[in-house]
């Protein structure tokens, strides 16, 4: 990215002398976004020249400091299944479920998936581990692994039914992730 320039500009010599108390700092604005994300510091270059057409030029360093962007998940909306038949998520049906996280990166993050009456099976456990003596095929899954693999275990996601169980008022679910804290535990 190019350095942001700003331009600080001269009290005409015909306009009457402000006191150093009456002056005021010059403020600059920019529309560039300062994002942590995409760079950790940026240049600015002021530059005043005098009514004799004399400069003086200087560089500064503003560092960005990262905050932590709330994670996204999607979901769909309720969704209906005849008992004791699978309900699989994925984007083939329209209903697939999805994590994302632009502060972790590759690092791992903890995804928890509970569900009364019935099971969820993960569609794959590749690179991801069970967590809070939780399994693939119960009511409740909780894993650590990074996006890319919870995603691909999500893609294909199935929950079945307690046998026989059947209810218009819905079965609760709950879709959680947490962020692994840096350099801590999940």
């Amino acid at each position: 990215m190019a350095p942001i320039n700003a331009r600080v500009i001269p009290v005409k010599r015909s306009s009457p002398p402000l006191s150093h108390r009456a002056r005021q700092k010059p403020s600059r604005k920019t529309a560039a976004a300062f994002d942590f994300e995409t760079k950790s510091s940026y240049s600015i270059r002021v530059r005043t020249t005098d009514a004799g057409s004399l400069t003086f030029e200087k560089v500064f360093t503003i560092a960005v400091t990262n905050v932590n962007e709330a994670p996204v998940n999607t979901f769909p909306s309720a969704q209906t299944v005849n008992e004791d038949t699978d309900l699989t998520f994925s984007s083939g049906t329209g209903n697939a479920l999805s994590v994302a996280d632009v502060d972790a990166g590759a690092s791992a993050v903890k995804l928890s998936l509970d569900v009364a009456h019935g099971i969820l099976t993960l569609a794959s456990t590749t690179g991801l581990t069970f967590v809070d003596g939780t399994a693939n095929g119960t009511g409740s899954v909780h894993v650590t692994g990074t996006i890319s693999n919870i995603n691909t275990a999500l893609a294909g996601l199935k929950y079945k039914g307690t046998p026989n169980w059947n209810s218009s008022r819905g079965s609760a679910h709950a879709l959680t992730r947490e962020e692994r804290a840096r350099g801590g535990p999940v």
